[in-house]
């Protein structure tokens, strides 16, 4: 990175409440997750997948005013947002202000680690593609302003953070950010860092968490998406889509590990769902009579995205195409869906996959007087539901109780 880049990226940033711009420097900035490049003094990010930041290391401000430009594109099938973010301690701690290009809305938000409070929304918000918009927001005296294009937006107050480092994110879209500034008063952050996902705070309600590692691992695979059950003789299992190429791509199956010396060692992964389609969001439960009930969904999400990336000359996602090709609508039919599969020897042998009505990442719950209950999400033509479903057979067969009607302000994507 030259130096007259270095000096227009993001147009500086201010060092107090004077707008001297910075020489920045590569390591000024520390970039956690996606594809972040520099041209011609614009920061872009262009992995349309989950969230991705880049904060702002040299300093940390008391009571910032932080602005950005930002372009969003029109790619990706998720929320297509640009964020700011301040008051951050850690990576996964801060104020975040999300400016979701595909529902229209600005969402304020206090994080930290997986638990995420939101502070204030407002929805019917014009946000364009390919267009420059100038977000803002201002933090000061426990109140947090928030602005678009010059215009205010949201205002909330009774706030306890007040500094912190600053940056930019993305959540499910490629963006583009330029000139961004903040002003306040410089502080300390040395103690700033990258907190992992899997951190969280050991102090829970109602329990102490007292370890973290891992417990299945795959040399350059992806997994995702665990569920755990404890077995009525101890043994615990867990589950989950493994041997991935990454978050979306044709090759996961469900697999499940077990421990019986109570998750200080665990087996090997073993595959119990193999569809031709993407096997995801795996959950599992044992019920009274001892049977273990697995669920989870199939997609079909990684041929419209394999696509777009081959484009790029990917060896891997022409892989994904070539698979896709041999895809009849035969087998598309038959597999796509939401699925439940049973073992009654403890998992050692399966049945045959048993359709139902709907998603959710941890499967069903038994009721007091033995049925099996899932609350969950099913992708219609015209939207997504919620919906209710039961089994009174042990997971043999389900049957659909209710849809779940949505408040006016319900997103039922955010499910």
């Amino acid at each position: 990175m030259s130096r007259l880049l270095r000096m227009t990226l993001l147009g500086g940033l201010a060092v107090a409440a004077t707008a001297a711009d910075l020489p920045l420097a590569e390591s000024d900035w520390t970039l956690v997750g996606g594809a972040w490049n520099v041209t011609d003094g614009v920061l872009a990010q262009t992995n349309p997948d989950s969230l991705n930041q880049a904060f702002y290391r040299p300093r940390a401000y008391a009571s910032p005013d932080l602005t950005a430009r930002f372009r969003i594109r029109d790619e990706g099938k998720g929320v297509q947002a640009a964020g700011l973010i301040l008051c951050s301690a850690d990576s996964r701690s801060g104020y975040q202000v999300h400016y979701d290009r595909r529902n229209q809305q600005v969402i304020l938000s206090r994080v930290d680690g997986a638990e995420r409070q939101e502070l204030a929304r407002r929805r019917q918000i014009p946000l364009a593609v390919d267009r420059w918009h100038e977000a803002r927001t201002r933090v000061a005296g426990g109140k947090i302003e928030v602005f678009l294009d010059g215009e205010p937006v949201l205002a909330v107050e009774g706030q306890t953070l007040d500094r912190g480092l600053v940056g930019v994110y993305t959540s499910q879209g490629v963006v583009e950010f330029a000139r961004v500034a903040v002003t306040g008063e410089p502080v300390a952050g040395s103690d700033w860092r990258v907190r992992k996902s899997w951190e969280v705070p050991p102090e829970q309600h109602g329990a102490r968490i007292m370890e973290t590692k891992v417990i299945a691992k795959q040399p350059g695979r992806y997994i995702g998406w665990p569920t755990v059950c404890r077995r009525r003789d101890g043994e615990l299992l867990a589950v989950f889509s493994g041997d991935r190429d990454e978050h979306v791509c044709p090759w996961g199956k469900v697999q499940l590990v077990r421990s019986r010396d109570d998750g200080a060692t665990w087996s090997e992964p073993v595959s119990i769902c193999n569809t031709p389609l993407d096997d995801r969001d795996a959950g599992i439960i044992e019920t009274r009579q001892g049977t273990l009930v697995v669920n989870w969904f199939t997609s079909l999400a990684f041929e419209p995205y394999g696509a777009r990336l081959a484009k790029d000359g990917s060896a891997v996602h022409r892989q994904w195409l070539y698979h896709a090709e041999k895809l009849t609508p035969e087998l598309r039919s038959q597999w796509l869906g939401y699925w439940m599969r049973r073992s009654e020897d403890g998992g050692r042998s399966w049945g045959e996959p048993v359709r139902h009505s709907a998603t959710t990442p941890h499967g069903p719950i038994e009721l007091a007087d033995g049925r099996l209950l899932l609350v969950g999400r099913r992708n219609d033509r015209d939207g997504a539901k919620m919906v209710v479903e039961q089994s009174t057979d042990d997971a043999r067969s389900w049957q659909e109780l209710a849809i779940i009607r949505q408040a006016p302000d319900d997103d039922p994507n955010q499910y």
